[in-house]
């Protein structure tokens, strides 16, 4: 009968022991992970504002990083673009909106956006200028990343811009900023928009821009989440009702940003899905038997959807083909027209691909040389065209010609004259006269009128021409 409050004792002792361990643990995670320790919100909210101002050296900073981000796309060099990245001042307004709609500070908010502004047209400026000057003589790889953004991009943007919140918050300053301009790659996008701008793709253009908006969306976000978890004290105004004001119209802008944001989201989240199940799809039924696919074309519509793949090695019946069409939904995949085309062996694919490539190159070869004589007969065209402007000035009246030589040889029944071209070294043009003498004309006579025109009309022209031609024809 003793034995129960013995009992009753070790167990209250284990669920005391039980529960300091729980709090110990607790405590523990609580100060390993915290996020509130070591935090200067002074100094944090004073270097925030100091990042956001845009003018005199931000303004220069931005435009060695956009020309420098350019000439890493233009020359697709993965090296140059992250050096510019590195130097890109854009961080600044985009923090400052975050932490300026956390604190519902509305002056700081209006200033943050306005240097956002200025700083997007200055790149989308310079980028296009520099593009339109030195355009790429193709599509490069490290541009046409920045095209189709998915959503693995909204949340490298998102973890980055806690990165650097999370920095600017530290009393103690770290080297994470660096790897936070790199991870968030603000510059890049925008400089592909640029030049989507130069090359009028507008394709192009909306899928940089959405990349750089959703990224400056996700890194502001961030920063507004951490300014509330940390609590950052709010703005003060001169009145509640003014206060109040500022409060609603920030809600309102958080509203206008969200909705886009979110529709935007869904849809990367749609196309993410769609890719994975169609390159699941592809991986398990079409690679099969030796079977290859080089750049299977995958288009996501909201609609409709698009697979296209060509197939090396073992064709596939068109029995087969249609199986695949049915099974498609079996993956989650609807509303997708599917084309397989049929490739044939791979060696006889890559034996094709360099008969085709000899092809273009015996073609291309072909070209240049119709173009080398098009160059040269442009040459002569335009010197021959020179010639005659100079003949024009020296034509002869017709008319008055015919007058005077039917009073001095009757037998004539008139003159005409054309330009003989002649090509040497040189190119000239010569007169010739043709005499028609009238019928009956004996034809000594016309040989002894032929020479005494001909003396006549050389001593006529002399000041004009160099030299002329005579010929006779008779009816």
């Amino acid at each position: 009968m003793e034995s129960k409050p013995e009992s009753t004792d070790n167990s209250g002792n284990i669920n005391d022991a039980a529960r300091n361990l729980l709090k110990s643990v607790s405590s523990f995670l609580i100060g390993l992970l915290s996020i509130a320790q070591d935090v200067d919100k002074s100094e944090a909210e004073a270097n925030i504002r100091s990042d956001v101002e845009f003018k005199g050296f931000n303004i220069w900073i931005l435009f060695c990083s956009v020309l420098i981000c350019s000439i890493g796309l233009n020359l697709n060099s993965t090296a140059v673009v992250i050096g510019a990245m590195l130097i890109s001042p854009l961080m600044g307004p985009l923090v400052g909106t975050g932490f300026s709609v956390g604190t519902f500070d509305r002056d700081l908010l209006i200033k943050s956006l306005k240097n956002l502004s200025n700083a997007l047209i200055i790149s989308l400026l310079a980028s296009y200028i520099f593009f339109s000057l030195a355009p790429t003589s193709h599509d490069q790889s490290e541009l046409l990343a920045r095209t189709r953004p998915n959503l693995l991009d909204l949340f490298v943007a998102l973890f980055g811009g806690f990165a650097g919140i999370l920095a600017v918050t530290r009393r103690i300053k770290t080297n994470v900023i660096p790897g936070v301009a790199i991870a968030t790659a603000l510059m890049p996008p925008l400089c592909t928009a640029g030049y989507a701008l130069a090359a009028a793709n507008w394709t192009f253009f909306l899928g940089a821009f959405y990349l750089f908006f959703i990224n400056s969306v996700m890194i502001a976000f961030s920063a507004l989440i951490v300014v509330w978890y940390l609590r950052f004290p709010k703005a003060t105004y001169i009145n509640q009702r003014t206060r109040r004001l500022v409060r609603i119209g920030i809600i309102i802008f958080i509203g206008i940003v969200a909705v886009p944001s979110a529709w935007m989201y869904a849809r990367a989240l749609r196309e993410t899905i769609f890719m994975n199940r169609a390159n699941g799809f592809i991986d398990q039924q079409i690679t099969v038997d030796g079977r290859k696919i080089f750049d299977p074309e995958l288009i996501y519509g909201r609609d409709s959807s698009y697979i296209r793949l060509f197939v090396y090695g073992k064709p596939f019946t068109d029995q087969q083909i249609d199986s695949f069409r049915q099974i498609l939904s079996n993956y989650g995949i609807f509303r997708t027209d599917l084309q397989i085309e049929n490739m044939g062996s791979i060696d006889e694919s890559r034996s094709q691909v360099r008969m085709k490539e000899l092809e273009i190159s015996q073609k291309q070869q072909v070209l240049s040389d119709i173009q080398l004589q098009l160059m040269k007969r442009t040459e002569e065209v335009d010197f021959l065209s020179e010639r005659l402007k100079q003949v024009e000035g020296k034509l002869i009246d017709s008319d008055q010609l015919n007058k005077e030589a039917l009073v001095q040889y009757p037998e004539l029944d008139r003159i005409t004259y054309n330009w003989e071209l002649q090509s040497d070294d040189s190119i000239s043009a010569i007169p010739t006269f043709i005499l028609y003498f009238k019928t009956g004309t004996r034809i000594r006579e016309r040989s002894m009128t032929r020479d005494r025109v001909n003396e006549w009309l050389k001593v006529k022209y002399e000041e004009k021409f160099d030299s002329i031609q005579v010929f006779t024809i008779g009816d």
